[in-house]
């Protein structure tokens, strides 16, 4: 622990604190007293200076008028004591605060909230001019970039496409089950084997190296995030495992029973799976495409929102008049406090 004087204790005032008088007047007070533990993580802390007892005191302090209204306190009766632990991994604060008036004082989860979110961004106020530019960057390079990856994705599938042996196998393997299907020919309504082997087609269309990459952009931007958090990133969806796309699945189908019927009407002609399975794949182009198309709208909305939201929070943190509709983008309160 980093101590501010000769036990680590601060408060409002520079006044020298009596540890033995702290402690009696909180061991005889009748009314409620709230500790709370506010932390960071290491790199965070290292980052923006709050590696020092003195850079938390003067949080608090810049903060005390928030902190008093989130405990439902009168400022005039709000009494504060701080203390900074410097842990490897997580430095953080124990905050302890009561009321001189025991009746007064009351801490909601809506109060936590607003108490987090004050301290918060006061803490990462500089980090949202780097955040802004980044929002923008990433706005316009999904703009502009990706799309452009997309399209020329799209056009060689179109353009080079093949269909493996294995695939055309497969294929002809649905065609001679689905005669065999009573009733509606579509995935859902499918005996499991015929599913099996309709997913098997997707598993290979998948392997196609043009197919695998639109398939990674589509994923790259479903996953995309933006946080003043870090986040795990997700794996990509495997194309036969997405909910998306599942569509391909009875468009598969579909090109399925139209070959049934042609060869069963002209018997002893040779039907073309390479044609049919260059249709599939370019509805699957159109699917995949058409579902991008909505993520990267999905993002931008998100980004603008992002960007109102933090614009309105840093006015916060500046005591700045805000937007009552904007929302606040906090995480979940920590067991034992509030991590920042």
């Amino acid at each position: 622990m980093e101590k501010l004087g000769p036990h680590g204790l601060f408060s409002q005032g520079d006044d020298k604190i009596d540890l033995d008088s702290v402690a009696e007047e909180v061991g005889q007070h009748k009314g409620i007293i709230w500790t709370h533990v506010i932390s960071l993580h290491r790199e965070d802390a290292e980052r923006l200076g709050y590696n020092k007892a003195k850079a938390w005191r003067e949080l608090v302090r810049r903060n005390v008028t928030e902190l008093a209204e989130a405990q439902k306190i009168d400022i005039s009766n709000l009494e504060w004591y701080g203390a900074f632990h410097s842990t490897a991994h997580h430095p953080h604060m124990h905050l302890l605060v009561y009321s001189k008036d025991a009746k007064q004082g009351w801490l909601t989860k809506k109060g936590i909230d607003e108490l987090r979110s004050a301290l918060g961004n006061d803490i990462f106020r500089m980090e949202q001019y780097k955040l802004f530019t980044m929002e923008t960057d990433l706005r316009d390079r999904l703009k502009k970039e990706s799309r452009e990856e997309i399209e020329k994705l799209i056009a060689k599938i179109r353009d080079s496409y093949t269909p493996t042996s294995k695939i055309e196998m497969l294929f002809l393997k649905l065609v001679s089950q689905l005669k065999t299907c009573k009733g509606r020919k579509q995935y859902g309504y499918l005996p499991k084997d015929v599913k099996d082997t309709v997913n098997k087609i997707v598993v290979e269309l998948a392997k196609d190296e043009s197919v695998a990459r639109l398939n990674s952009e589509w994923n790259k931007v479903n996953r995309e995030k933006l946080s003043l958090y870090h986040e795990k990133k997700k794996p990509d969806i495997p194309l036969e495992g997405n909910p998306e796309f599942r569509s391909i699945k009875n468009v598969i189908v579909r090109s399925a029973a139209l070959a049934m019927r042609i060869m069963d009407a002209e018997p002893t002609q040779n039907y073309d799976v390479g044609s049919a399975m260059k249709s599939v794949v370019g509805a699957l182009c159109k699917i995949i495409s058409k579902s991008y198309d909505k993520k990267i709208a999905r993002l931008n909305t998100q980004i603008d929102s992002k960007l109102r939201s933090k614009i309105e929070q840093k006015k916060i943190a500046h005591g700045l008049k805000v937007e009552r509709s904007v929302q606040q983008d906090m995480e979940d309160d920590e067991s034992y406090g509030m991590r920042m």
